[in-house]
């Protein structure tokens, strides 16, 4: 699939409405750094989400910071394999049980 900004804001619209979601997974999306911000926005609202995985998509180090920022503190397992991160500037990802970065 190949989600576009569009259909990241309808997701993250739908998102509050799934107050129980535990897991999330949207691998091979082409989802980008914009894609990212819309869908955090509605994440927060998800206060059982323990598991986002976001592998083989289109986020960079940039996408990587609104994820950190935005998620919520629940969060203990992101999965961002096969994505453009660097990785550099992300010690607060040190908050998280599990983190998945292969390439």
């Amino acid at each position: 699939l190949s989600i576009s900004t569009n259909s990241c804001a309808a997701l993250s619209a739908i998102f509050p409405r799934m107050a129980a979601l535990k897991k999330l997974t949207l691998c091979r999306n082409a989802i980008d750094d914009n894609c990212v911000k819309d869908l955090v926005r509605g994440l927060v609202e998800c206060k059982h989400l323990h598991s986002l995985e976001l592998n083989d998509n289109n986020i960079s180090d940039n996408g990587l910071d609104s994820l950190v920022q935005g998620l919520p503190a629940n969060v203990d397992k992101l999965n961002v394999e096969w994505n453009d991160i660097a990785l550099a500037r992300q010690l607060s990802l040190m908050r998280l049980r599990v983190l998945d970065l292969s390439a």
